[in-house]
This record gives C-alpha cells, sequence and structure tokens, in this order.
C-alpha cells in the first residue's frame, strides 16, 4: 500500500542532561530529513550535512525540586 494509507516512518528523539530537555523529530519520511547525523552541544542541538553543522535547537530548561 502507498504511504499516503498506512503513513510513513517517523522517529523522534527525546534527550535530558540534569536540568536541560530537549525534543525533536529525528527522522520524518514524508518530509525527507535533509541531515547526516545529529550532534549535540552545551548550546543545543545541530544538524549536520558533510562537514556543516546547521544549529536546529536550544536546551530547554526545567525546573528541578
Amino acid at each position: 500500500m502507498p504511504n499516503e494509507v498506512w503513513g510513513g516512518t517517523l522517529f523522534w528523539c527525546n534527550l535530558a542532561v540534569e536540568d536541560k530537555r530537549l525534543s525533536f523529530v529525528a527522522y520524518d519520511q514524508s518530509t525527507f530529513n535533509r541531515y547526516s547525523y545529529w550532534v549535540v552541544h552545551d548550546n543545543g542541538l545541530y544538524g549536520q550535512v558533510a562537514s556543516t553543522e546547521r544549529f536546529i535547537r536550544v536546551w530547554r530548561r526545567i525546573w528541578l525540586p
């Protein structure tokens, strides 16, 4: 059956380090993710193609009791 009927492949990622959280769609077949792989730095998430990194999202801080 075509993907229009059943949907496509979708992977998402949730990262957590101490009081920081980050969630993102790692792969979506319907939009064709163009990044070769993901890189996480202190300031946030980057997508990488060839040797070029592009900033995608900043870490979100949460309150911890």
